[in-house]
């Protein structure tokens, strides 16, 4: 966090940087004890092994920070499936609706609240959200919360509502076109539901300042069939591009029928002229021409 101000020094403010750090592979750092269940293995993990660093209190501009640990659908419905096949037994697992005695696995804190997601029609269970609260914690004590597994089990991963691609249609530099392409692979609703349910999506889309974006060619299709834009877009905001500044940032929601297993969105642009010095340029690898 720092101070900040305009280009001619009249008013100030403060500039707020954040950073997102996403671990895919955790079993790829090292993040201590794993259980093996077959081919696959099972890492503990606690947040400084993860990150590289512990919590130490919650964010000064905040009034609160915690941290999530979400049980997801598929591993919860695998605990109860394992807690039927152990009843009676050493490795009994419970099954009142929490987990938080569980016999396949611990966490090196308790949590403060837990927040279960509504039932749903198309799921067995429900998520599990635990939230821990960082405000009791400081530098001197900062928190390191774990979660170390006891037996093993296996889940697959639940899959995302939608599958999202985009690419460009034509060719030169003259009125080509942005796709977005979206995919519903989930679905399973009974007909008599389906006509009736929606998927709110939101979209960001952010191009170089050299591309210009026609905004008012949007074309919604929804499955092989143009649609009014007016009656599928809830809300568009644009924030237009400023030459060798500040890229364009188009934000828009619309509303997918779930019946529909398919969905895209064209916008038509135009690449403007960027020459040498808009480019990166590196010792080692010379010009690095940036990419739509």
């Amino acid at each position: 966090m720092s101070n900040g101000f305009d280009s001619n020094g009249l008013s100030s403010g403060i500039v707020l940087d954040q950073t997102l750090t996403i671990v895919l592979e955790p079993n790829i750092i090292g993040t201590g004890a794993m259980v093996s269940s077959g081919s696959k293995l099972q890492p503990s993990w606690s947040l400084s092994s993860l990150f590289g660093r512990k919590v130490g209190g919650r964010c000064v501009l905040s009034k609160s920070s915690n941290v999530y640990v979400q049980l997801e659908q598929n591993f919860v419905s695998e605990l109860k499936k394992a807690g039927k096949e152990n009843e009676g037994s050493h490795h009994e697992i419970d099954t009142s609706g929490n987990f938080l005695g569980d016999s396949s696995f611990e966490m090196s804190v308790p949590p403060d609240r837990q927040i279960r997601e509504v039932e749903r029609l198309d799921a067995g269970s429900s998520s599990i959200l635990y939230q821990f609260s960082v405000e009791n914690y400081s530098d001197s004590k900062p928190s390191d919360l774990g979660f170390r597994w006891k037996l093993p089990l296996v889940w697959s991963c639940q899959q995302a509502p939608l599958s999202v691609s985009r690419y460009l249609m034509g060719s030169g530099n003259e009125r080509g076109s942005i796709a977005i392409s979206l995919k519903t692979p989930r679905i399973k609703i009974s007909d008599s539901s389906a006509g009736e349910s929606w998927l709110r999506v939101d979209i960001f889309q952010v191009v170089p300042w050299y591309v210009k974006v026609y905004c008012h060619t949007l074309k919604v299709f929804i499955g092989e069939e143009v649609q009014s834009v007016s009656n599928t877009v809830e809300k568009i905001r644009v924030l237009p591009s400023e030459d060798k500044v500040s890229p364009g940032v188009t934000e828009l929601t619309f509303r997918l029928p779930c019946a529909v297993r398919s969905a895209a969105l064209t916008l038509e642009f135009d690449k403007g002229f960027c020459t040498s010095m808009s480019i990166l340029q590196m010792l080692i690898r010379g010009l690095t021409s940036p990419q739509l």
